[in-house]
């Protein structure tokens, strides 16, 4: 299954991003990152069929 993120989705995100690796740094925005795509499969791979 893939999914797509709106226009706003992929901004919010990338500013998300740009903000953690300012104030936690680039290893810190990478887990951040990982774990959000990651969360975003689990809800992908588990959604009930309708």
């Amino acid at each position: 299954m893939n999914y797509q993120l709106s226009e706003q989705a992929r901004t919010d995100i990338k500013e998300i991003i740009r903000y953690t690796i300012a104030h936690f740094g680039e290893a810190h925005a990478d887990e951040y990152a990982d774990g959000l795509f990651y969360s975003f499969d689990l809800l992908i791979y588990n959604a009930p069929d309708f």
